[in-house]
């Protein structure tokens, strides 16, 4: 009898045990949802809290306001006067404040909210003027903490026209006249024509003595005629194109230039 009852529990010990150990599964997954949920809870806190602290908040652009005044100085200096300098419109969306250490380790454009503080200011003007029949090209340059031009990072469209009191352009037909007559080469479609600026050689050794960026930064306002009179074929490296660069006030040929294809 002893025997039969010992035979029928036992069984009925593994069954229980079975169901305790259910049991501690069914505890420890319940934990482990409860600690989820708090993990949940806990990131969903600290996102609050991390987006109220001040380092994320906006940043008052306009305590950057001297950096605006000096772009604005650097561009009169070489424009001149506010008859001339009224050509000239800041680009909000792509000016940029920006971090620089070892890389562009930040960025933002002057018409987004700022969030961090910036050691470099990269302003971009437009020039338009109605003689250039709607063309425009664009003035940029790099300002450091300290105010200054960052004259490793070549500024473009920088054109002293202190000499003269009003802007005086020719149109692009007598720029594409003027490549005419200079034999450039027939296009298989058309010519392309686009204002541009083209820069003068600086004189580092002047500079030095003056201080004036004029001296280091110039340029010209041109047009470029381009013509495209053939289509190479891979591997041909011969010119494909003749570019005119023509001052654009006093229709003079600064240089010319013949692109071809580096396959390489």
């Amino acid at each position: 009898m002893a025997e039969l009852l010992t035979f029928n529990i036992k069984p009925l010990i593994n069954d229980i045990a079975k169901v305790k150990q259910f049991e501690l599964l069914l505890h420890a997954f319940a934990n482990a949802c409860t600690l989820s949920a708090i993990m949940r809870t806990v990131l969903i806190i600290l996102t609050i809290l991390i987006s109220k602290t001040p380092f994320c908040q906006d940043i008052d652009k306009a305590v950057y306001a001297d950096y605006f005044n000096t772009a604005d100085s650097i561009v009169t200096l070489y424009y001149g006067n506010a008859n001339k300098v009224k050509y000239l419109k800041l680009d909000s969306s792509k000016s940029e404040f920006l971090v620089l250490h070892n890389h562009w380790d930040n960025r933002a454009k002057f018409n987004e909210p700022l969030t961090f503080k910036p050691n470099v200011f990269q302003f971009r003007y437009h020039f338009n003027h109605p003689a250039l029949a709607k063309d425009t090209f664009t003035v940029t340059f790099l300002l450091d903490s300290s105010r200054e031009v960052m004259t490793g990072f070549f500024p473009h469209g920088l054109f002293n026209s202190s000499s003269v009191s009003e802007y005086h352009f020719i149109s692009k037909q007598e720029a594409l006249k003027i490549a005419k007559q200079l034999k450039i080469k027939k296009p298989l479609k058309e010519y392309e024509i686009k204002v541009g600026w083209e820069a003068s050689k600086g004189d580092f050794k002047k500079y030095r003595q003056t201080k004036d960026l004029r001296d280091i930064v110039d340029g010209r306002i041109v047009w470029k005629i381009k013509s495209e009179y053939r289509k190479p074929k891979e591997g041909d490296e011969r010119p494909y194109a003749e570019i005119f660069i023509i001052d654009a006030m006093n229709g003079k040929v600064l240089s010319k230039e013949f692109p071809y294809l580096d396959w390489d």
